[in-house]
């Protein structure tokens, strides 16, 4: 009897100690959540998931559902444009799910899919422009807008390739076109092809998360023309542009990217690398990749930093990346910094000027003599996520470009010189800006903040301009 109580008693003490060392230790979880990102989890079947929801219904009902659904989406996407939703309210939520039907429909039958793709594009970009306000350091709202993105993403990618269509984006219209060739390609296209079915389909603000080997850029010259292919493994590599269409015809999308976009939404080759590094970056902020890399926010001091960071880990310089397979293409590659369609970059773009004085003058020794420059600009992307300095969201483009001569300066070890091309009156103008901002940014915060309480939106770069001035004096 002794020895069965012994027995038992020991066997209780095991099954104690087992089951403590079974409890998670709070502490250990808590340190690791700091090293890694868990990376939201996107539903994976959301078109298996609106073929079911459609299961049983007749041809007849199915063709009327969707002249509905066209009329009603329709409709409500035009009535929410001056609306500013809960991301978790039951409507978008509902509006969601009736897109995602439409397209489901217009992608497995002769329905017109080009009003869909129209639709499909507009409440894109209406998630992104209200992500803006809403609170994306909370993990459920963050974890909602990524989904409901990469559910238009597979959407848009189901449409054209069940569709076999060929699109064309141009000045952010999209047209449907039954061939494409070589002819239709203009310098700075944006191609991607169907080979592979994990690409994203593109939009005007968007740049890709991944890069299939099939999306490339063209560059078209007079005296060589060739396709940039992105090969993720190799980095980028110039081949002769017919070689595109020499193969089979398959599905071409086309994306010509708008002259006023930012830029490095505007110059192709940047956006390479800024997309690569930018998809770890969110995942680091736990932020959306596509509020981070959205033009209408800050994708100039993004991907500048971006840039920055990618090519000090391999310590090349800005085109060394490039293996072209005719040094007719040499020229025109490296010209692309300052060039974009063989014409010279807009000065009224000031950001995108002093992007290209400093991508033109990296290297890898420059890149290691950078101070504390580019961690105060780390901060500054790090209150993104912080809801105690979430008010300077709006601030940081009049940020960006008050400091960018003290960032020239530092990642290239010059003095601090004008971005190319700039007029001297516009130089002046923000030079004037610069010398007064540690003056006056305290009471600019205020100011900027009264203004949004009087007119209902954030000011623009320009107005805030006119603040400062109204500080400072003229």
């Amino acid at each position: 009897m002794q020895l069965l109580i012994k027995l038992g008693s020991r066997l209780a003490v095991l099954v104690i100690i087992y089951m403590l060392l079974s409890i998670p230790n709070a502490n250990f979880l808590a340190r690791n959540d700091l090293h890694t990102h868990k990376k939201p989890q996107p539903v994976p079947a959301v078109v298996p998931a609106i073929k079911a929801s459609l299961k049983g219904l007749t041809t007849d009902s199915l063709r009327q559902l969707y002249d509905t659904l066209l009329s009603e989406v329709h409709k409500r996407l035009a009535s929410i444009q001056s609306e500013m939703g809960d991301a978790d309210s039951p409507e978008l939520a509902e509006l969601h799910n009736r897109i995602g039907q439409l397209t489901f429909l217009a992608a497995t039958g002769s329905r017109p899919a080009l009003p869909v793709l129209e639709i499909l594009w507009q409440w894109q970009q209406y998630l992104k422009e209200q992500s803006v306000f809403w609170s994306l350091h909370n993990e459920t709202t963050r974890d909602l807008l990524v989904s409901r993105l990469h559910d238009i993403n597979t959407l848009q990618a189901f449409l054209v390739i069940n569709r076999q269509l060929e699109i064309t984006i141009e000045e952010g219209v999209v047209r449907e076109n039954n061939h494409l060739s070589s002819g239709q390609i203009q310098s700075g296209d944006f191609i991607i092809d169907d080979s592979s079915l994990e690409y994203p389909f593109l939009s005007i603000s968007k740049i890709p998360v991944a890069l299939s080997p099939a999306t490339g850029i063209a560059l078209l010259g007079n005296d060589s023309n060739a396709f940039i292919a992105s090969l993720p493994a190799q980095g980028l590599h110039a081949i002769p542009a017919d070689q595109l269409f020499a193969k089979p015809a398959g599905r071409r999308m086309v994306l010509r990217w708008r002259s006023d976009l930012p830029g490095i939404i505007a110059n192709p080759t940047l956006a390479h690398q800024a997309a690569s590094y930018g998809y770890q970056l969110s995942q680091t902020l736990a932020l959306p990749y596509d509020y981070l890399m959205d033009p209408a926010n800050y994708s100039a001091l993004f991907a500048t930093e971006a840039l920055a960071y990618f090519y000090e880990g391999r310590q090349i310089t800005l085109f060394d990346f490039v293996a072209p397979t005719d040094s007719a293409m040499m020229l025109p590659l490296n010209r692309l910094g300052i060039h974009l369609h063989g014409q010279a970059v807009p000065a009224e773009l000031f950001h995108q000027n002093t992007l290209q004085v400093v991508a033109l003058q990296l290297s890898g020794p420059q890149l290691k003599t950078r101070n504390l420059q580019l961690a105060a600009y780390r901060k500054a992307l790090l209150t993104l996520n912080d809801p105690s300095t979430r008010k300077i969201r709006w601030l940081l483009p009049w940020y960006r470009l008050v400091n960018f001569y003290d960032v020239v300066a530092t990642w290239t070890g010059l003095p601090p010189q004008l971005p190319v091309n700039m007029a001297p009156e516009t130089a002046l103008a923000y030079d004037h800006i610069r010398s007064q901002a540690n003056k006056i940014l305290p009471q600019l915060t205020t100011r900027a903040e009264e203004f949004v309480r009087q007119n209902g939106y954030y000011p623009s770069f320009a107005e805030l301009v006119l603040l400062a001035e109204d500080i400072s004096g003229p």
